[in-house]
């Protein structure tokens, strides 16, 4: 059961919004070194939808505390995700960018 059910929306807002970013970035770059790092991001993405979400759901003796750590979780997971997404924007800007 989940208690916290805007704070879950947020999160998957986030999560989608933060795929959308991958995929763009996987059509635009060629360099196989990039798509490594964004598969990266990507699973880490889709682990936050498919394990942490999912559980809390599942959890459904859980406590607003218990939850509110997946929750967590899940934040800090979509926090580092944004961190290298921004960074591979970066280089791809700097990479696509005539000398």
């Amino acid at each position: 059961m989940i208690h916290d059910r805007k704070r879950v929306e947020r999160i998957r807002d986030a999560v989608n919004t933060g795929l959308e970013r991958v995929s763009h970035l996987h059509h635009a770059i060629d360099d196989p070194d990039l798509h490594e790092n964004l598969e990266l991001v990507q699973h880490l993405l889709e682990h936050v939808d498919e394990f942490c979400l999912r559980l809390a759901a599942k959890e459904q003796q859980g406590s607003p505390e218990q939850e509110s750590r997946w929750l967590d979780n899940a934040d800090s997971m979509i926090d580092i995700a944004r961190k290298q997404t921004d960074a591979m924007e970066r280089i791809f800007k700097v990479y696509r960018m005539p000398a």
